[in-house]
């Protein structure tokens, strides 16, 4: 009963993260039926409880010809407090997926999942544990080595992590960065359709060296739009 009470009070998110394919594996009843699944069957560790810890999990996963799912490797190192184990039991035990297309036959494919397990204090209001963040500040965000490095940085993530194929792409997306340097709450706001927003959720809330924002010389939350056109140099260029 404990636990079921703990997990009410928890914020578990997933995002997924395809590679380029013909038909990309997917959940059977698609992304909705996959959350209703992912809210009833993934469970907050109770190690995690007791020391009240939050943790991100990325995961990185193949889904054979019969859509069954296993386990590549972990993208961050393991921690100890049962959020990986947690994770390879959920994943063990979750039915078979629609398998990958690829040129018309059935493939194997690979994808990243994303785990956001978030505690939340059960003595406090649920109502109002709201994050407060500000849409301009003194100080506004920014990022160490400018636009440049984040396009480059995307470039890498899109081209040599998912392998997509294009020769420009573009997308305005909307962001928080937090006062820790995280990128949270990101959407997109408009694209040229060649990438999933998904992805772009995922490439953008990976960017590293963010500098939040201030007011009054403290870092506090503040709302970013960022509009990217990511271009891929050709050989005849190089």
């Amino acid at each position: 009963m404990m636990r079921a009470i703990y997990t009410m009070v928890l914020v578990l998110a997933v995002t997924l993260s395809y590679a380029q394919n013909d038909k990309s594996a997917s959940f059977p009843g698609g992304d909705q039926a996959y959350n209703e699944y992912l809210t009833s069957h993934l469970v907050f560790p109770e190690r995690a409880i007791e020391s009240k810890n939050s943790r991100e999990i990325r995961v990185v996963v193949e889904i054979d010809t019969q859509g069954k799912v296993r386990i590549q490797s972990f993208v961050f190192p393991k921690s100890n407090l049962g959020f990986e184990e947690e994770v390879e039991r959920f994943l063990d035990g979750m039915p078979a997926w629609h398998p990958a297309v690829h040129n018309g036959v059935i493939a194997n494919s690979q994808m990243v999942l994303n785990f956001q397990f978030s505690y939340v204090d059960p003595e406090l209001d649920l109502n109002t544990h709201q994050y407060t963040y500000y849409k301009e500040s003194e100080e506004p965000p920014t990022f160490y080595g400018g636009l440049d490095s984040i396009k480059s940085f995307v470039r890498t993530m899109l081209v040599d992590t998912f392998d997509f194929k294009f020769d420009t792409t573009a997308v305005q997306i909307q962001f928080v960065v937090g006062v820790d340097s995280s990128i949270i709450d990101a959407y997109v706001l408009e694209s040229d359709n060649l990438i999933p927003d998904d992805c772009w959720i995922y490439v953008i809330r990976s960017i590293p060296n963010a500098i939040p924002g201030k007011i009054r010389n403290k870092a506090v939350n503040v709302q970013s739009t960022l509009s990217l056109e990511i271009a891929v140099e050709s050989e005849t260029d190089k």
